[in-house]
């Protein structure tokens, strides 16, 4: 064998206890492998003893000599495999797949952002509002209680059955009007003569603090007619104005007038024309309503600041809102235009009210008033407006939102209250459809059933008023309860306190709290401002209705889905039934269906939505009329359902359950 062969590279390793250095072809290399661990050094305790340099090489007496590969080969030892991981390709080679591993890491980490943001997620709960669910308790202060026994319900009478209104489990009481009236008072309160005092037949502002303040202690908030559109004649503005005092000019609508010849064909609600000479000044003055009800001005500034100063000071008394009153009169036609005939009549109804109802101006001064309410309390301690005009669901949604602004929150819907026994369930499912689908988004439904003006939910409907009650508390959005439907008060008879046009005595007779006693337990006096009905209807006896009726409010109140949730009407249901499925994705979900046919129906509803299980809990129904029984832990199987004639059930089951069967399905 010849000495260091021309393919053979010569390498020199020099031992030392301070160091070991490689050599290569007689060059230093004072790299070390780039490795200080004592696993790779090979070296003995005894080669201490080795002489300051050793050479390795072929036939060399003081070295040895060993051979370098040129590549990389299966198998290397350490030396090698160390060599050559510090060459420059094996180098960059690692940068580079160090370089990939972090770019697929953050492409990785992109990736999970961006699903993040863009894949569906659960429903977060959404962020409520005291009133979007509210259940509104309304109350016609004269003849709800009697505290003092002078025949007329009062303020005081209101607080004493706080404990009742509460038990109803609903969050909001709402009260008629409260102002100081004048001597005749045709219209029970609404003849105004002082907006900043009580009518002392109700009690006084003292009395009126201890209320408000009592309701708050006890969760519910108050709410207050407003009445800005008209005065008492007997009103200082009136006696000023129609006098052509300066300041007071035109506070009202007034137009030259000759009697007979008015300024235009235009009646009021009350019958006759809406026109009416007086005071010194010679002219007519503009009453949609009683002719000792003027019509206020309110294109004039000083007139909108005067009902604004009237909103601030009931307020700071700490009132939660108003319910606008005769809304839809607000404004009237600037040009004093006929109204167009709808028929041959005399009455209010012979004319097409086009200049006299839901003008224009009307939504725009309602937004105006919610600006400044949500500017003042903000968003976490909203005040509630309501308006009450009895318009078509068109006119209506104006309330909501008028070009693009916010307005009230409660346009309450009254074509739900013009259903009677001959509306079945297709006649229901219509009309609640129509009312849901013209709700602006964001804004929320009101179901109303009763009010001091109109026919009592009993009466209109006696076979299905309570299918009525359970509906009003599950569908979505807000409820108003008339006092007395609870326990299902009927119209009474007329008396002489309404105007003889109008007979509405018969809709606000006395609450009945003890039909066993003398006036229903409402007072003790011989004559009451409106008489008593005589009836076994109260709530001391009718405990099946008012449980019931309890029952489903506080459903409403603890449930989310019937709070928050969807809302799908059921298709294909028999035209008997009407019925609808709430839910939010986890929660419990509810399925309400309704009977408001003459006979017995049977349905199969399980099959009528994905969501909707085998079996599920009866939770709320009308009483013990019911077919099927309130019971959490019975299962009641949904394939073959028969429901009764005005009977309506509330249908719970859980999320989990829900899943379950959309799987199996």
């Amino acid at each position: 064998m010849e000495n260091n062969p021309q393919n053979i590279t010569t390498v020199k390793v020099s031992s030392a206890n301070s160091q070991d250095n490689l050599t290569v072809d007689g060059k230093v290399n004072e790299t070390k492998f780039g490795i200080e661990n004592p696993a790779f050094n090979d070296r003995l305790d005894h080669q201490n003893d080795v002489k300051e340099e050793t050479v390795i090489g072929f036939n060399e007496p003081k070295s040895m000599e060993r051979l370098a590969p040129e590549k990389p080969y299966a198998g290397m030892n350490k030396e090698d495999l160390l060599y050559f991981s510090q060459t420059n390709f094996w180098i960059r080679l690692r940068y580079v797949v160090l370089a990939i591993m972090g770019l697929a890491w953050l492409g990785l980490l992109a990736a999970i952002i961006a699903l993040t943001i863009v894949w569906p997620r659960c429903k977060k709960e959404p962020t409520t509002e005291w009133w979007q669910s509210s259940r509104i308790y309304s109350i016609y202060v004269p003849t709800f209680y009697d505290s003092d026994n002078d025949g007329i319900g009062d303020l005081k009478g209101i607080e004493n059955k706080l404990d009742y209104i509460k038990d109803l489990h609903v969050s909001a009481i709402h009260l008629s009007a409260l102002y100081e009236s004048g001597v005749g008072n045709v219209d029970q309160g609404y003849e105004i003569v002082d907006h900043k005092a009580i009518w002392n037949n109700l009690g006084t502002l003292s009395d009126f603090d201890s209320l408000v303040n009592a309701s708050h202690a006890n969760g519910l908030k108050v709410i207050v007619d407003l009445v800005p559109g008209h005065t008492s004649t007997s009103h200082n503005w009136f006696v000023q104005s129609s006098n052509a005092v300066p300041e007071y000019e035109n506070y009202y609508i007034w137009r030259d007038c000759a009697p007979p010849n008015l300024p235009n064909n235009w009646k009021s609600v009350y019958g006759g024309p809406a026109w009416t000479q007086a005071g010194t000044r010679n002219q007519c003055y503009l009453h949609q309503l009683s002719n000792s009800q003027a019509q206020l001005n309110l294109r004039i500034k000083k007139v909108r600041d005067s009902i604004e100063d009237i909103m601030d000071f009931w307020l700071n008394r700490g009132v939660d809102g108003f319910k606008v009153i005769h809304s839809t009169f607000l404004y009237v036609d600037n040009e004093y235009r006929d109204e167009p005939n709808a028929n041959n009549g005399l009455k209010y109804d012979s004319l097409n009210h086009i200049y006299t109802r839901a003008q224009p101006e009307v939504y725009n001064l309602i937004s105006e008033w919610r600006y400044k309410l949500d500017e003042r309390y903000g968003q976490n301690s909203r005040k509630i407006l309501m308006t009450d005009a009895d318009e078509n669901v068109a006119k209506l949604k104006e309330y909501y939102n008028y070009l693009g602004r916010n307005g009230s929150q409660v346009p309450m819907n009254f074509p739900f209250t013009k259903l009677a026994d001959s509306c079945d369930g297709l006649c229901v499912t219509t009309n609640v459809r129509l009312w849901t689908q013209n709700t602006p988004t964001d804004c929320f439904p009101n179901w109303l059933t009763g009010t001091q003006d109109i026919s009592r939910l009993k009466s209109r409907s006696p076979a299905n008023s309570k299918a009525y009650n359970i509906l009003k508390m599950t569908l979505p959005g807000i409820s108003i309860n008339y006092y007395g439907e609870e326990i299902g008060m009927v119209d009474g008879t007329n008396s002489n306190v309404d105007p003889t046009p109008l007979r509405r005595d018969k809709f606000r007779t006395p609450m009945q709290w003890d039909s066993r006693v003398l006036n229903n337990g409402f007072s003790n006096a011989s004559n009451l401002y409106i008489p008593a009905l005589s009836t076994n209807i109260s709530v001391a006896t009718s405990r099946s209705d008012l449980n019931a009726f309890k029952s489903v409010t506080k459903l409403k109140m603890d449930a989310f889905s019937l709070q928050f949730g969807t809302f799908e009407i059921l298709p294909n249901l028999q035209q008997n039934l009407f019925g609808f499925l709430r839910r939010f994705n986890g929660k419990d979900s509810f399925l309400v269906v309704a009977n408001f046919g003459r006979t017995q129906t049977t349905e199969n509803l399980s099959n009528k939505h994905e969501r909707i299980p085998s079996e599920a809990n009866v939770v709320a129904n009308i009483g013990q009329e019911s077919s099927y029984p309130i019971d959490d832990d019975k299962d009641i199987k949904l394939k073959s359902v028969s429901i009764k004639p005005g009977e309506a059930i509330v249908f719970k089951w859980d999320y989990e359950r829900s899943m379950k069967d959309k799987k199996d399905k």
